[in-house]
């Protein structure tokens, strides 16, 4: 059997002899008879030279940090001995780090994303003055419906579940939010917590049976339970008013005594922070410890609960989470358009979300926003031309899951390398 063992800090400098089968022999200080011109002036300052490069490059691989006292990465050599006593040694260096034209090429792909991302955020904020009304208010849809997909992509992307159901919640959350701004006239800020509490007030019964199944029961139940809401929603006329709907939902002041929303550039920066601070929640979540064992669950279930712990409460936890962000969509929604009918609470709409959350990339975070834009972009470009748009949508996004797989965000991730290694 081969030992190893750490070699020693000085050998760094020295220049290794290449030997077969991509093995270097090491001058370094264990075999005291092989360092190169003991005495040799010129030697030592061929080291030294040496020596001085590969601290260069330390520092541009750590960050501009230099190694001082040797990285596990960087100065790491195994060293073993073979059949024949000859002193072998293996570079970590050479070994288990990336060329330094890749590493420059990824920190150039990233700073070029973080400058898009930013150049992109200007834009969004400046598109009240760069676009028209109509355009405008397209956009406000699209990030509604963004936060809807956003919120269905909590539970298929970190816990493995497919939700049927979704937009039953988006439904009840429009419906709350209508009421609230109808019957007691509060300020519009009351009326979102209100649709996000009641979706989620809902959805935690709802979740504590659905939760407890996995794969297709659980879409199953998701769906059956949509239904039956769908149902109430559709019968009780006294409270929802039936097929017509609640109408005329006002754009209500921001507070009692606040700034107004009737305004499409005002509403738009509402809806435009709401779904800025829920993504930024959502990206808290996912990488705080809590959702770290969501992803575990996701990964193996039977091993996470081998550890003491009970999956289908932290399930149970992200659906009723997920369901509270849709309910917030859907009270953006109705002051939006102004009304709040059953149809907002049907399985189509549930079936829209999660071929937006295919589209974009599950379990990207920002992919189900994108999705949703691709989405909605398409079905307004194609009903301005035909009535049979919904056989062309179908058949652009059935191309585009074949050929993009991940999604659209999960495929750029790919291409531009801005996946963390290992």
């Amino acid at each position: 059997m081969p030992r190893w063992r750490r070699a020693p800090r000085p050998h760094r400098g020295l220049r290794p002899r290449v030997r077969a089968r991509g093995v270097r022999r090491c001058l370094c200080r264990a075999d005291d008879d092989r360092l190169p011109g003991d005495g040799d002036q010129r030697d030592r300052r061929r080291v030294r030279r040496r020596r001085r490069r590969w601290s260069r490059i330390d520092r541009r691989l750590d960050g501009g940090k230099p190694d001082r006292g040797g990285s596990a990465d960087l100065g790491r050599v195994l060293h073993l001995r073979g059949r024949d006593g000859d002193h072998v040694c293996r570079h970590g260096r050479d070994l288990a780090l990336p060329a330094l034209g890749a590493v420059r090429r990824r920190g150039i792909v990233r700073r070029a994303f973080v400058v898009l991302l930013w150049l992109i955020c200007g834009l969004l904020v400046a598109a009240p003055w760069l676009c028209a009304r109509h355009q405008l208010s397209i956009l406000t849809e699209l990030f509604i419906f963004g936060l809807l997909a956003l919120s269905l992509d909590l539970i298929m992307g970190y816990t493995g579940m497919v939700s049927f159901g979704h937009a039953a919640y988006f439904g009840l959350g429009a419906y709350a939010g209508a009421l609230t701004l109808l019957t007691w006239q509060l300020p519009i800020p009351l009326a979102l917590a209100s649709g996000a509490v009641c979706a989620a007030a809902i959805a935690w019964p709802i979740g504590y049976l659905s939760t407890r199944r996995t794969g297709i029961y659980f879409a199953m139940l998701t769906l059956a339970f949509a239904q039956l809401l769908y149902t109430i929603a559709y019968k009780w006329r006294s409270l929802t008013g039936g097929s017509d709907g609640i109408t005329g939902v006002p754009k209500s002041a921001l507070w009692w005594a606040g700034p107004s929303l009737g305004t499409p550039r005002a509403y738009y920066f509402l809806v435009l922070v709401t779904v800025a601070v829920a993504l930024l929640a959502c990206w808290a979540l996912v990488r705080s410890p809590f959702g770290r064992a969501v992803v575990a669950i996701r990964e193996n279930e039977r091993k996470f609960a081998a550890l003491g712990r009970d999956p289908a409460r932290f399930k149970l936890i992200v659906f009723v989470i997920a369901a509270g962000f849709a309910g917030l969509a859907g009270a953006l929604f109705a002051p939006f358009r102004g009304f709040a009918s059953p149809e907002l609470m049907f399985w189509v709409l549930s079936g829209q979300a999660l071929m937006m959350v295919i589209v974009g990339g599950i379990g990207t975070l920002v992919g189900p926003v994108v999705g949703a834009m691709v989405f909605i972009l398409v079905q307004e470009i194609l009903s301005s031309y035909t009535e049979h748009w919904m056989i062309f949508t179908g058949g652009i996004f059935v191309l585009m899951v074949i050929f993009l797989p991940g999604g659209i965000v999960g495929t750029a991730r790919r291409w531009l390398e801005l996946e963390r290694p290992g």
